[in-house]
């Protein structure tokens, strides 16, 4: 795990943090909604959350975060495939 976070350049904003606190992020956007039985996957350096559930309702939109810039944004797709939902189970 410590090999691939060294080969992983976030853009140097962890370097500005303090050590033994929690300290927000300045993240833009409008951060993707609390969910569950989502999935979710990292790719070059974006984290994809797909769909899921909220207060017993489908979820059908990406929402992605960018890991280098810290930016959500927001991708409505108006269907996500049903197999989707049987991740988790």
């Amino acid at each position: 795990m410590e090999e691939i976070m060294k080969e992983i350049d976030f853009g140097g904003w962890h370097s500005i943090l303090a050590h033994d606190e929690w300290t927000p992020l300045p993240v833009s956007g409008s951060p993707a909604s609390a969910r569950y039985k989502h999935a979710a996957v990292v790719v070059d350096e974006k984290l994809y959350i797909v769909g899921g559930s909220r207060n017993g309702r489908y979820l059908s939109d990406v929402q992605v975060f960018d890991l280098r810039s810290l930016t959500w944004t927001f991708h409505y797709t108006g269907w996500i495939p049903s197999a989707c939902f049987w991740w988790g189970r």
